[in-house]
């Protein structure tokens, strides 16, 4: 019986003496026991999966509000990345270095139009609109107050307006506010109006828009002075554009 205890201390001992060992080596200089098992935890801590980017497309698939916004946690700071996320979705070239370096670190942005306004569905446009109300920029200093937003055009783009892209600016009357809503920046407004002299087969005397209008099949350049054929819903948002281009 004495034999067996003396044996069962001695490997009690032994263990106790390679385990201090074990420390010792781990510890190395400089560092207590409980340093280093908190160093081993993090070590063998699995790394946390990134979160998935987001894509935006529920800014597509119903018109919001916001309390939808509100819900889905967004605040007024961010406005400006979710109106401009409608047109990267649709590839749209910003000029603002920042929404370009946003933009960019999402894999499915892919810079490719100047204009993408004619490729927004009314849901789009909708949104847009009640985005830029919101951020608070939705009537400029020099607009007068009595303009009264009428947005949405009330249906989605057809074949004919997907191969003429600004066929929507012939169809319905738009308000000053309304282009200020819709347009990404001043250069758009200035395209959006020739666009509709361009459907007219208006000869341009700047380089740029014959060039920027020369990339459509259905321009067809032959004619000097358009006005006479111009409609009473396009002379409306002619002058529209001309003074949202002015104001803005």
């Amino acid at each position: 019986m004495v034999q067996k205890l003396i044996i069962f201390v001695a490997a009690i001992s032994l263990l106790t003496s390679c385990e201090n060992f074990k420390w010792k080596e781990l510890l190395g200089k400089g560092e207590t026991q409980q340093d280093t098992i908190v160093k081993v935890v993090k070590e063998e801590a699995p790394e946390k999966a990134p979160a998935a980017k987001e894509d935006f497309s529920w800014l597509a698939t119903s018109r919001i509000s916001k309390t939808d916004l509100d819900a889905r946690g967004y605040a007024k700071a961010d406005y400006r990345i979710l109106r401009n996320a409608i047109y990267a979705r649709h590839g749209y070239i910003f000029k603002s270095a920042d929404l370009t370096e946003y933009f960019s670190s999402f894999s499915w942005y892919e810079p490719r139009y100047s204009d993408v306004t004619s490729k927004l569905s009314s849901i789009e446009r909708a949104n847009v609109a009640t985005l830029k109300k919101l951020e608070g920029g939705s009537v400029k200093k020099n607009v007068p107050k009595t303009v009264t937003p009428t947005v949405d055009p009330g249906y989605d783009l057809s074949q004919e307006e997907m191969d003429n892209p600004y066929l929507w600016l012939s169809q319905s009357k738009y308000s000053i506010s309304d282009f200020y809503q819709m347009a990404p920046d001043r250069a758009t407004l200035r395209i959006w109006r020739n666009a509709i002299y361009a459907r007219h087969g208006y000869i341009f005397k700047s380089a740029d828009l014959t060039a920027h209008f020369s990339r459509y099949e259905w321009y067809n350049p032959y004619r000097k002075i358009v006005d006479s054929s111009l409609s009473s819903v396009e002379i409306h948002n002619i002058r529209a554009l001309k003074q949202a281009y002015d104001n803005w």
